[in-house]
């Protein structure tokens, strides 16, 4: 990837890579490690509470409108 130029009256953070600033670096820059961050004082560590949403790219039926609206009515209740 490759950072653009700034325009006019405008400001586009530096991408620092190993302590130089780049204008070309990695799609891997944008990764996050989800075990950083963990709090400790934590035990539930399921990150995915709902993992019944419909899905598109896994083969099977391709969902619909009321797919979605029927996921949304089930997990309302739920805080997000």
């Amino acid at each position: 990837m490759i950072l653009r130029e700034c325009g006019p009256n405008e400001m586009i953070p530096a991408c620092v890579t190993e302590g130089k600033t780049v204008k070309e670096f990695e799609p891997e820059f944008f990764i996050v490690q989800m075990a950083h961050g963990q709090p400790k004082t934590v035990k539930d560590y399921n990150i995915m509470k709902n993992y019944d949403f419909p899905f598109f790219n896994r083969g099977g039926k391709v969902p619909n409108k009321n797919d979605y609206k029927n996921y949304i009515k089930k997990h309302k209740n739920e805080p997000s």
